[in-house]
């Protein structure tokens, strides 16, 4: 927590709406070591899913459409870090590593602690483009957005 702090990392906490005590317990320690941090709603009422597309989408052939979609995308720049690889999209590691997705090198970045880790690190983070995913993606638009828990047939409280 001190390191984020130091290097002034702002953290996004997902928010489902269960484990609401550790949810709290992370919450309290930002708090407490001056981490910022932004929590995000998902699936506690206070907000809608987003219908990004799914393996039934049609790839996206249009490079402009794509490229509009990753600009105007809220999680283009929340970084995702699994299985040792960052990523700029958790959508987009879980659809290559859940649904056998292809992905391009440029996808991911393999974290390492090679000595030019930290310059391929910043040239990732910097250089934003769009993923492999994102053709099959409709971004998070407002256009596409679904009542909570509706993707699954049912209404939860």
């Amino acid at each position: 927590m001190r390191i984020m702090h130091d290097n002034d990392v702002k953290i996004r906490i997902s928010n489902y709406g269960r484990s609401l005590d550790k949810l709290a317990e992370l919450t309290k320690k930002c708090d407490k070591f001056g981490v910022q941090y932004s929590m995000y709603d998902f699936a506690t009422g206070k907000t809608r899913w987003f219908q990004c597309g799914g393996v039934d989408f049609k790839r996206e052939q249009n490079n402009r459409t794509v490229k509009k979609r990753f600009n105007d995308c809220r999680f283009n720049t929340c970084l995702t870090l699994e299985r040792g690889e960052l990523s700029h999209c958790s959508r987009a590691t879980n659809s290559y590593h859940i649904q056998g997705f292809q992905r391009k090198d440029s996808d991911y970045l393999k974290v390492s602690d090679d000595k030019n880790f930290k310059n391929r690190l910043r040239k990732y983070v910097l250089f934003l483009k769009p993923m492999e995913a994102c053709h099959y993606c409709y971004g998070t638009s407002m256009d596409h957005t679904i009542p909570v828990a509706l993707q699954e047939g049912e209404t939860r409280n």
